[in-house]
């Protein structure tokens, strides 16, 4: 025989009404009612039916998180930081990939829309208007209308030019699109390069800075160390907050990343 949430209701001593709210992380629910909910539904064995709990709170509970590539070693950083946020409030992810199946920026907008999510997470400069009033958070570049997660450039390179005394400094990343353009008229220039011009730095000893730790420890590179475990769950808090209306919100939060010496030490700015 299931567990009903009249069960749960009787165990933790509350109306029915209450363990609704409760399991969905009501914030007019005391602390105390809502661990006690918590509390009778685990030791009941008692699962909250999904179909049923989007009917009536008019939610999926899914999350649209859009990479530009799955096969990139930065995509399971965020989504572990993600998850570390939404899983605690049973939100699903939604994972898709631009480049899977040659498919553009706007099916993939609307393929979103018509799973009827209740937020997104986009990686890249071409969002779309997602045409539904839910919260969007836009990783890597700005976006007036949404939420946006950014590279502090300007902080950035004052760690950077630390490091280097050449009239360039060049840069290698797997997710070379992400960072195309954005230390564009930069002093001292910056230079994204691709993977084969990496190999050719490195054979030369030309200083040079790649984004993955691991790499440059084998090549004895300098590392620019992105926070993307925590720009994940930042994304998961701004979204989470957005939902339930509470909490803080900013438009706009600027990251500063680690950089690492070919020592392993962190270079930190002057002053």
């Amino acid at each position: 025989m299931s567990v009903t949430m009249a069960d749960v209701a009787r165990l933790a001593g509350v109306n029915k009404a209450t363990v609704s709210r409760a399991l969905k992380g009501d914030h007019r629910i005391s602390p105390s009612t809502r661990e006690k909910v918590w509390n009778a539904a685990k030791s009941l064995g008692y699962e909250p039916d999904a179909v049923a709990r989007g009917l009536s709170s008019q939610r999926t509970d899914l999350i649209g998180v859009v990479f530009p590539d799955l096969n990139l070693s930065s995509t399971g950083f965020f989504l572990a930081g993600l998850e570390r946020v939404f899983s605690r409030h049973k939100l699903e992810l939604l994972v898709k990939s631009i480049s899977l199946a040659g498919q553009h920026e706007e099916n993939i907008m609307r393929n979103l829309r018509s799973r009827k999510v209740d937020g997104i997470v986009w990686f890249g400069d071409k969002l779309p208007d997602p045409g539904v009033d839910i919260p969007v958070v836009s990783i890597g570049f700005e976006n007036p209308s949404v939420f946006s997660i950014l590279l502090d450039v300007e902080k950035t390179m004052e760690k950077i030019s630390m490091i280097s005394e050449k009239k360039e400094i060049l840069l290698f990343s797997e997710n070379i699109q992400l960072y195309s353009g954005i230390f564009d008229g930069l002093i001292p220039p910056m230079k994204v390069i691709s993977e084969e011009e990496f190999r050719q730095a490195i054979s030369s000893k030309y200083p040079v800075i790649c984004t993955d730790p691991v790499l440059a420890r084998a090549t004895g590179s300098y590392c620019l160390d992105i926070p993307l475990f925590e720009m994940g769950a930042i994304s998961g808090r701004l979204i989470l907050n957005t939902l339930q209306s509470k909490g803080v919100r900013p438009s706009r939060v600027m990251i500063v990343p680690s950089v690492i010496s070919t020592s392993g030490d962190l270079v930190n700015c002057l002053g």
